[in-house]
């Protein structure tokens, strides 16, 4: 009798198909310490690492016999990727900003949610939409909630305010007093020169990807002119 193939790569491909049609963001959690498993180690905590499988965060997909491989970028930087089925921990679903909050406070650890629902209010935002169909704004609020609510010592900002109204950034202003007030390190590229001058104590300037200049603006707001 003929050996028939595993069925894996067609129950993995025929499931993955039928979320993304339906406008479901999918995510796999993969157990970093199985053989094979080709992931950037940086980002592995407790042996674990989440990866979103949305075709627009991924590219070259690549549907394997044992796994599936594929490249992703992380801190900017492409990465290939290779997950045997046997590493999948689990496939996760995030149809709402409440699914996608609620597994990464898992992921980190995150057991109380008040303070995320304090940013939630703050931002004004409705959790409980589809992430697929949240506007601009809705998507930065849901990843600045997921940013600040366990509290990290260092922060990193890309652009955070963009797609925010006026009132909506005064509310992030005040949420990086707040988390300066605790502590943190935060460290944000900004072209809103007037959020810059709010919340920084230093600036620095970039060219052609080079640091060309800091600028620590107390020595500038006492600058006599």
């Amino acid at each position: 009798m003929k050996r028939l193939s595993s069925l894996k790569p067609f129950l993995f491909n025929a499931y993955y198909s039928w979320l993304v049609d339906n406008d479901i963001t999918p995510h796999v959690l993969v157990d970093a310490t199985v053989a094979h498993v080709k992931v950037p180690q940086e980002y592995v905590k407790d042996g674990s690492i989440m990866l979103s499988l949305l075709p627009n965060a991924i590219a070259d997909f690549q549907l394997l016999a044992r796994g599936i491989a594929f490249k992703a970028r992380f801190s900017g930087k492409s990465e290939d990727i290779y997950i045997p089925y046997g590493a999948m921990e689990q496939l996760i679903l995030f149809e709402t900003g409440s699914a996608f909050l609620e597994a990464q406070a898992e992921m980190l650890g995150v057991s109380d949610m008040s303070k995320a629902e304090r940013i939630i209010n703050a931002l004004q935002l409705d959790p409980t939409a589809n992430l697929k169909r949240m506007s601009k704004g809705m998507k930065q609020k849901t990843a600045l909630v997921a940013a600040f609510m366990h509290s990290p010592d260092i922060i990193l900002l890309d652009e955070p305010t963009t797609g925010l109204d006026p009132l909506m950034r005064d509310a992030f202003i005040n949420l990086i007093k707040e988390e300066k007030a605790r502590g943190a390190t935060i460290i944000m590229s900004n072209h809103m020169f007037d959020e810059l001058e709010e919340t920084c104590d230093y600036v620095g300037f970039i060219k052609d990807g080079h640091l060309i200049d800091i600028v620590d603006l107390e020595e500038i707001h006492n600058r006599p002119f």
